[in-house]
């Protein structure tokens, strides 16, 4: 299904900031990574919490997040390549590397990791792997290696981008409502950002600063 509106511009001239959707944008400076959920919200649910469950007090955190009712909040929904929503840029150009976290369909619980920064997608595979995490390798309609993928655009112009599957985001929760998902996190929810906290500190740690 293609999206409706073709970039941030027509979308925002039909749609309310503050009542359909909102953009959260927290910056703590140069950093090396930033994690972005651009289809936040009830657009592809659980990504955008499990964004700022990684991102912490540590990365810098893009969020923009569908507040649309149940089956609307689809319309909202930007390609990686061409979401130009402006406050992204503020946090792309403070950040050296982005992760880029989508859902994609699928009944088994599985995370397909793509993106041009191999090192830090294969220290991720490890990481979540070595936690019990079922990983694949993107197949080529979801791999985020287009440049002006918003996890390519960060000052080292490579990211990686993470697809997890609706089984996948569904056990990260008790209950996969709005609601439920700031209230319910599970087990698995905590094991999966820290799995991935941990393989980004790694990378951090062992690049040296320019």
């Amino acid at each position: 299904m293609g999206d409706r509106y073709r970039n941030y511009q027509e979308l925002s001239g039909r749609e309310r900031e503050g009542v359909d959707y909102r953009v959260e944008t927290v910056i703590h400076g140069e950093r090396f990574f930033a994690l972005a959920a651009i289809h936040g919200g009830g657009i592809e649910r659980g990504t955008s919490e499990l964004a700022e469950a990684v991102a912490g007090k540590e990365w810098n955190l893009y969020r923009f997040e569908g507040m649309k009712p149940p089956g609307e909040n689809r319309n909202l929904h930007l390609t990686s390549t061409r979401f130009d929503e402006p406050r992204l840029a503020d946090v792309l150009c403070l950040s050296r590397r982005v992760v880029g976290i989508h859902g994609a369909r699928g009944e088994d619980p599985v995370c397909f990791i793509g993106g041009r920064d191999l090192e830090s997608a294969e220290a991720i595979a490890s990481q979540l792997r070595a936690w019990g995490m079922a990983v694949r390798w993107a197949p080529s309609s979801m791999a985020g290696t287009h440049r002006r993928n918003i996890c390519n655009r960060g000052q080292d112009e490579i990211g990686v981008q993470l697809e997890l599957t609706t089984s996948l985001r569904r056990s990260f929760f008790h209950d996969f409502s709005h609601r439920g998902r700031r209230e319910t996190a599970t087990p698995a929810f905590y094991r999966f950002a820290g799995g991935l906290r941990r393989a980004l500190a790694k990378v951090a740690a062992a690049i040296p600063d320019r």
